[in-house]
């Protein structure tokens, strides 16, 4: 396997942003790694909901550090991961789908409304079980890009790099950290006014989207504050939590009536 030769080492200070980029990358590289056997035997639902999650944060960590790999290395990587997050975004709604009905199901006393939720049940049931195969071949795929290996190699030889002297706490992570947390923020609230219309349900789904990429950028840098941005990062997941729920209603508004056409 032929792996990107890294490029002359730079500037103390930036080698250091590097490292930081690194060893942030190789942590969120082995938590992805970890639930790959889940997802594959869909024994548990969790498993696509935190291999998804670990997808979205290191999409989100690699832009913060681009200028510390190869151009065309980082664009493939980047392309594979998002890859991934796309192909278990539909069964994990999905699966989100199936306890709600599940749950539903049990606080039902009418008989009657119950064989009609059971159908719809069964109907999603049908419908995850059919992406199953789809997900296993892109973990296939995923497997024979030899992108995690080619991403966590990479870091390795940056680590290898480092000397004694070298340190991730550099002007330029902080510089960096103010740069993207601003601009992620700054994304997140000019959507402030689709909050106002209830119906705009496009722009609503593209501000959670906004606010999760804000969430992560802020945990990526948190630990160069102490942990002083945990009340901003539980801010962020509350809105992201509330669109989120937004979102899920959506999807059943639109859902329902195509399901009772279709029966």
């Amino acid at each position: 396997m032929s792996l990107p030769t890294p490029l002359d080492r730079p500037p103390q200070e930036d080698f250091g942003y590097c490292l930081f980029g690194a060893e942030t990358l190789t942590n969120l590289l082995k938590t992805l790694e970890s639930h790959i056997e889940g997802v594959r035997k869909s024994n548990d639902i969790e498993y696509i909901h935190k291999m998804r999650v670990a997808s979205r944060r290191i999409r989100a960590a690699l832009p913060l550090f681009v200028n510390c790999f190869p151009k065309k290395s980082y664009k493939k990587w980047l392309k594979e991961i998002k890859g991934v997050t796309r192909t278990l975004g539909s069964a994990r709604d999905t699966d989100v789908q199936i306890a709600f009905v599940k749950k539903y199901i049990d606080g039902l006393s009418d008989e009657k409304i119950e064989i009609g939720i059971r159908i719809l049940l069964s109907k999603h049931i049908e419908l995850r079980t059919n992406m199953q195969p789809e997900i296993n071949n892109k973990l296939d795929q995923f497997r024979y890009s030899h992108a995690i290996e080619n991403i966590r190699n990479y870091c390795q030889q940056i680590r290898q790099k480092a000397d004694t002297a070298t340190s991730i706490e550099t002007q330029l992570t902080y510089v960096k950290a103010h740069q993207y947390i601003s601009k992620k923020l700054g994304d997140f609230l000019v959507m402030e006014d689709c909050i106002y219309h209830e119906n705009d349900i496009k722009n609503h789904h593209k501000m959670r989207i906004r606010a999760k990429w804000l969430r992560y950028t802020i945990e990526i840098f948190s630990q160069k504050y102490d942990d002083k941005l945990k009340e901003h990062i539980s801010t962020m997941k509350h809105f992201q939590d509330l669109l989120g729920e937004m979102h899920d209603y959506d999807v059943w508004i639109d859902f329902i009536p195509k399901f009772i056409t279709d029966i």
